[in-house]
């Protein structure tokens, strides 16, 4: 039985083994869903479309890259984006 639930997960090339550790245990698991991989920067992309098939790349703006750092005065804008993506993806 197909479930309706869809996940997703925002990744950036920096927390690629973190990404790659879910989409490995829900294979190993046999866990029924499609992960939905929102990459937030062009290095993920290109890496996890080699063997995922559900990629998307978020390009909200051009004011992204400027919010990446963890230790920056504007990271939890990023979360905000997120938060956005959840209630009203791509």
């Amino acid at each position: 039985m197909k479930s309706n639930f869809e996940a997703l997960t925002f990744t950036t090339f920096g927390y690629k083994h973190y990404t790659n550790n879910l989409l490995k245990s829900i294979e190993v698991n046999r866990v029924d869903l499609d992960v939905k991989v929102y990459a937030l920067d062009a290095e993920s992309v290109k890496y996890f479309n080699k063997f995922h098939s559900n990629v998307e790349e978020f390009t909200s703006d051009n004011t992204l890259p400027s919010y990446m750092n963890q230790k920056g005065d504007k990271f939890g804008e990023l979360m905000f984006k997120n938060f956005n993506l959840y209630i009203n993806p791509c």
